[in-house]
């Protein structure tokens, strides 16, 4: 599921059931526009609530019962998946007569072919809001049933014990206007009517029952048959293929067949004037067609936006395996923001649509989702990460094979820099990936963002050849499965041969970052080559206890430029390495190529002659202006680390506890490098308090020698907000950089 957050988008429940507090002062500025508020909210609060540790399942794993029990806040999310051992639902026959839109109401037949899993059952609840039951009809018998009003289930009584070895067909005739919100339900827009399958505040978050009656979990699947009526020229488009249409007397009757079954969640059908833009593309295994339904003015901007489409399928096939659907879908609506991963016809806003490819990741978000979330499904809510933040990353990945390597890590640490600087905010806290409560199953900073950096450790982790070989291996075994986060773990085990219950025991179940840094090196020069000894250091952001294996990279550089890079993997405070190379390393850099994604944000280019950076907002770096010598290149690396520095104490000032920046590279004295330092309430809260006009500016050459006030430097403070403005920061040099304050004056 994605998102268009822009101004319009204040209203929607997302933001309402997220966060109540706005902070407009964290505003982040995202290159292509995407994403804009989500930098003023801050969903994640650190008032701990009480905690509901009951389980309300019993099919819940200990290890997301005990990461729900870490969030310490908010209500669980209803799990429906305790009547799994009672039936099984195998398809779905839904008849459906909507003519008139402006009236908003709908008639239906639903027949549920199902079968029962106990013994001696005589009765089943399935889901319904807001729809009236008519009547529950089996083999030409009517049924007793129970629905009472502001339910949303009702109860269906068999005269008999029910034979566990035979199908069941139930016709359950319903109508009704269907329940309609900013975001979930069944909407009615001018000549539109369509689903949006989940709501980010129903409890649970499935949202087939606003529209038919169903089993609405992540985990029950079914195939489906549509047979919608409509009044022409509206046509109905729904999951599946498309195999009748009879016109008769101003109407439209169209019958689509979805063979492969799916979560309710996941079923769909939208109703419009629409044209079709059909084409087929070259598979793996086969050629797929591809089915874009739009309004007719925007054709064009259909053309122009799907254009790296096949480059999305061709990405996302060869790190996960065939795409598994009988079609690609995408059907353009009005009326809402972002879309909808409906598996074969994802229902996708019309204000995503522009010439500049304007969001053109939510295209790849969508297509991601035929893989995470629709091929396999989250079992639960509280393993939603799996369908979102695999989708997400999904979105890196497709810029990875879009627009190359360098662009790719570009957005793998734009990513990161929208979860990482929150962690010092006064009010945050640090949950867990998995067992989110209710109020934050679609947390688009945690879920979503977070999620897809443990996607790319994980792909750093097994190394790309052996990640793409378990993708594979996962979704050939567990095609059309739930999976919950033990059991994928599990599975990755299973088909990539490798010990990975310390991954998930430190990225998924628990919370919080590590942040790693270079403590020590020294070079001993013999025999013509060069040993190196340093050490790593681990710091730990938002938890206790130290990660294992972490993997990362050593890049070494020559007077000349050249590199040689190692891989290194570090575990628990410190971690020693050693090296042989054969030059004098000048400039040594960790984590350079950005395969791990830990508590640092980078920025890092090669400079010749005078230029200026207006701002980098995830370095909290602004105006960096760097001029050197006519002839020369500079080579400059600025880190923001989301860590106290090793020494946050000395006699004469106490430094900031919440980040510091260091400056390294290859460059000469003749350089000039200035900057702006931002200064931000909410993170230096540890300095709160204080005018920012006593505030000193720090400095260190290493971390071996004491922080002392730097020599050239002015703290600017904001004419809009008194406690907020920034440190300009002439002549830097290589070495660390931190906010303090001198003892006499705290």
């Amino acid at each position: 599921m994605g998102l268009l957050k822009n101004l319009s988008f204040l209203t929607s429940p997302f933001f309402i059931q997220q966060s109540t507090k706005v902070m407009s002062t964290k505003l982040k500025l995202y290159p292509y526009l995407l994403f804009i508020l989500l930098g003023w909210m801050n969903p994640l609060s650190a008032q701990k609530i009480s905690v509901d540790t009951t389980l309300v399942c019993p099919y819940l794993s200990p290890n997301i019962q005990g990461a729900y029990i870490d969030w310490g806040a908010g209500k669980r999310n209803k799990n429906s998946n305790c009547r799994s051992d009672s039936f099984d639902i195998i398809h779905y026959n839904l008849e459906l007569r909507i003519t008139n839109l402006r009236s908003k109401y709908i008639e239906g037949i639903c027949e549920l072919s199902f079968k029962a899993k106990l013994p001696m059952l005589k009765q089943i609840r399935l889901d319904l809001k807001q729809l009236k039951v008519d009547s529950v009809i089996l083999a030409n018998q009517q049924l007793a049933f129970n629905q009472e009003k502001k339910k949303d289930y009702f109860d269906i009584n068999f005269p008999q014990d029910l034979d566990s070895s035979q199908v069941y067909k139930l016709r359950i005739h319903y109508q009704g206007v269907p329940k309609q919100g900013a975001w979930n339900g069944f909407y009615f827009s001018r000549d539109l009517a369509y689903n949006m399958g989940s709501s980010f505040d129903a409890n649970p978050h499935n949202f087939g029952r606003a529209w038919y009656p169903c089993f609405d979990n992540f985990k029950e699947r079914a195939s489906y048959t549509f047979q919608v009526t409509s009044k022409a020229p509206l046509r109905a488009y729904c999951n599946g293929e498309l195999t009748d249409e009879a016109v008769a007397n101003g109407l439209v009757t169209r019958t689509w067949e979805l063979e492969q079954p799916i979560p309710t969640y996941l079923s769909n059908i939208v109703i419009g004037e629409f044209v079709e833009l059909n084409w087929w593309i070259h598979g793996q295994k086969d050629s797929i067609p591809v089915q874009i339904a739009c309004l007719a003015e925007d054709t064009s901007k259909i053309i122009n936006y799907f254009q790296h489409l096949d480059e999305a399928i061709a990405t996302f096939e060869h790190w996960f395996g065939p795409y598994a659907w009988n079609k690609v879908g995408y059907t353009v609506v009005n009326g809402v923001n972002g879309a909808m991963e409906h598996a074969t016809n994802i229902t996708f806003s019309d204000r995503l649509l522009s010439s500049a490819l304007f969001a053109e990741e939510f295209m790849a978000h969508e297509l991601g989702h035929s893989w995470f979330g629709n091929q396999i499904t989250c079992e639960t809510s509280e393993d939603m990460w799996i369908n979102e933040g695999f989708a997400t990353y999904c979105e890196q990945l497709f810029w990875e094979k879009v627009y190359g390597e360098a662009y790719f890590k570009d957005q793998v640490q734009i990513n990161r820099s929208w979860v990482l600087p929150h962690f010092h905010d006064t009010d945050y806290f640090s949950p867990p990936l998995a067992g989110a409560p209710h109020r934050y199953t679609y947390d688009a900073r945690h879920i979503y963002r977070k999620g897809a950096m443990i996607a790319h450790n994980m792909r750093t982790y097994l190394g790309d050849s052996l990640f793409k070989q378990t993708m594979h291996g996962i979704f050939e075994a567990h095609k059309y499965q739930s999976i919950n986060s033990e059991r994928f773990c599990q599975a990755i085990e299973t088909h990539s041969g490798r010990s990975f219950r310390y991954f998930f025991d430190d990225w998924v179940y628990k919370g919080g970052f590590p942040h790693l840094e270079i403590d020590s090196m020294q070079v001993n020069a013999k025999n013509g080559f060069y040993n190196i000894d340093f050490l790593i250091e681990q710091k730990l952001i938002g938890r206790e206890k130290y990660y294992q294996n972490l993997p990362s990279s050593i890049t070494f550089y020559d007077k000349h430029w050249n590199k040689y890079r190692i891989r290194v993997e570090s575990s628990n405070q410190y971690t020693n390495i050693q090296a042989k190379l054969s030059f004098y390393p000048i400039c040594t850099i960790l984590n350079e190529d950005q395969i791990l994604n830990d508590a640092t944000l980078s920025y890092q280019r090669v400079y010749k002659g005078e230029e200026t950076v207006k701002k980098k907002p995830s370095l909290f770096l602004k105006n960096l202006k760097v001029v050197v010598p006519e002839q020369d290149s500079a080579l400059i690396r600025i880190n923001y680390h989301i860590a106290s520095p090793d020494t946050s104490q000395t006699e004469q000032f106490i430094c900031s506890t919440q980040r510091f920046w260091s400056v390294e590279g290859i460059f000469t004295a003749t350089t000039s490098i200035n900057f702006q330092l931002e200064l931000n309430e909410y993170i230096d809260f540890d300095l709160d308090g204080i005018p920012k006009t006593k505030l000193v500016l720090l400095y260190r050459p290493s971390d071996v020698v004491e922080w002392a006030e730097y020599t050239d430097y002015k703290v600017v403070n904001s004419l809009i907000n008194p406690i907020a403005g920034y440190v300009q920061v002439n002549q830097a040099k290589k070495g660390d950089y931190c906010f303090g304050l001198k003892r006499q004056e705290k």
